[in-house]
Formats: structure tokens, sequence, C-alpha cells
């Protein structure tokens, strides 16, 4: 630590924050005349960094994943503001650190969270989330399970359904090896 008190031609100091620091120096010489300068020095503000994880990653549709920023930091202040794109078009601007977040839809999203600092520089990072497609639920209705032969059945698969997505065939298969490709057949 500097002591300002310090009998010495040159000494250190470290600046921890930023700011306008006055350095001043008196000498003396050995008659006891002095002789004192000033000198102004400006010292610059350290950009925040942030940094964040995204646990658990990757993750199924309409499941839920934390993203943490408690890591991001201010090396000669304190963060103020946390800013997040949660890259699937929605932000939120002044949040916490920590946020946990649910999406919808499969997919790969560009996550960022930009802080700011007490002196108001900024800084970003970006992670990437992968979000899996679940898989469609197959309900098969009916309104009989039994017929005398030869006789036939309807039955439907129109309430099946994806949460995620959309039905884009329904491909039935009869024990006999008969088959169809229609919502409901007979």
């Amino acid at each position: 630590e500097f002591n300002p008190q310090t009998y010495q031609k040159t000494v250190g100091y470290t600046f921890t924050k930023s700011g306008t620091y006055t350095v001043k120096l008196t000498v003396t010489d050995n008659n006891g005349l002095t002789s004192t300068a000033t000198n102004d020095i400006v010292v610059n503000n350290t950009p925040p960094v942030s940094s964040f994880t995204i646990s658990p990653n990757p993750i199924n549709s309409k499941e839920t994943t934390t993203l943490n920023g408690i890591s991001s930091r201010d090396p000669d202040g304190q963060i103020v503001s946390y800013n997040w794109n949660f890259g699937d078009g929605s932000f939120l601007t002044n949040g916490p650190s920590l946020v946990n977040r649910t999406y919808n839809r499969p997919g790969t999203y560009d996550i960022t969270l930009e802080v700011i600092d007490n002196q108001g520089a900024r800084n970003t990072s970006q992670n990437s989330l992968t979000v899996r497609n679940r898989k469609p639920k197959a309900v098969i209705t009916y309104t009989s399970l039994s017929v005398k032969a030869p006789g036939s059945l309807s039955f439907s698969g129109s309430n099946s359904f994806d949460d995620d997505g959309n039905i884009v065939s329904y491909a039935w298969t009869v024990s006999n090896g008969s088959t169809s490709s229609l919502v409901n057949p007979s």
C-alpha cells in the first residue's frame, strides 16, 4: 500500500477506481528549502465484463432454463443494469442477474446479456440455447372396440396433438397388415 510519507525518489501507486487524482511532490534540499509540483492524473473507467451461463442446456420446448449472469463483474465499480435479449424477440431491461425463462418452440436461440456499470460503460456477452422438439402425442378415439365379422369400425386421430408444432401426417396400421394415412379411417 502507498504511504504518502514515503521519502523516496520513485514511488508506485495502484489506482483502483476511475476519477481524477492530484499527485503532489515536495522536495527539500540540504538547506531546508522546498519546492512542490502537482499533476492531475486521470484514471479512466474500466468497462464491466459480461458473462453468463445457461443451465440446463439443451432443454425440451416448454421447459424452463436458468440464465445466470452473476459472474459478470466490474473491476473498478459496480454493475447497475442487466439487459437481457432472449433471442426470441423479447427483452428484459434493467432486469436481475438471474432469470428463469421458458421457451415454447424448438430451435437455437442466441441470448445476449448487456451489463452497464456505474460510470455508464457497457459490455455484452452471448451464449446459445438449444431447445429440442417434443414428440407429438398420438390419441385414438373410437365408438366401439368390437364388431361382428364382416364389419367395420371407425377410428379417429383428430385428438392427437403436438405441443410445439403441427402434426403433418397420420399412419395407421391394423394387425392384419392393413394401412391408412387418413386422419379418420374406417
